[in-house]
């Protein structure tokens, strides 16, 4: 996964990384896990 890619790689970078999740109302998810 891409976004996993660049965490990964920022991590070797940051001696902290923060990671922000959003939710997207107008957009389908892929999973659904309500």
């Amino acid at each position: 996964n891409g976004h996993l890619d660049v965490i990964e790689r920022g991590r070797r970078l940051f001696d902290e990384i923060i990671v922000a999740v959003l939710v997207n109302a107008e957009k389908k998810p892929f999973f659904n896990f309500l």
